[in-house]
């Protein structure tokens, strides 16, 4: 995955994200390209993914509210999804 982020005429970043050819794409990798546009976000699916908490708990833990946790993890699914399509997020009911 690669980032490129620009600054656009009216002082607004604009960021590409795209894939680097002939190399695999690992959930790590689109964490770790998330963590530099949301690094909030890029948290909260670390404790879900690789430690297996619940959502709630994931926001909890990052500071933020159960509403806001739900919506950064829609976000962070299209995220990883966008790079690995057949991606399966890991299931409701886990560790909290």
């Amino acid at each position: 995955l690669l980032l490129d982020q620009q600054e656009t005429n009216n002082g607004h970043t604009k960021t590409t994200i795209r894939k680097t050819n002939g190399q695999p794409t690992t959930v790590e990798m689109a964490i770790k390209q998330l963590s530099k546009v949301s690094p909030r976000q890029a948290d909260l699916a670390t404790y879900r993914i690789k430690y297996g908490f619940s959502v709630s708990t994931s926001a909890e833990i990052v500071g933020v509210s159960a509403t806001t946790g739900i919506r950064d993890w829609q976000l962070i699914k299209r995220w990883i999804r966008n790079f690995i399509p057949d991606w399966v997020p890991p299931p409701l009911l886990s560790r909290s």
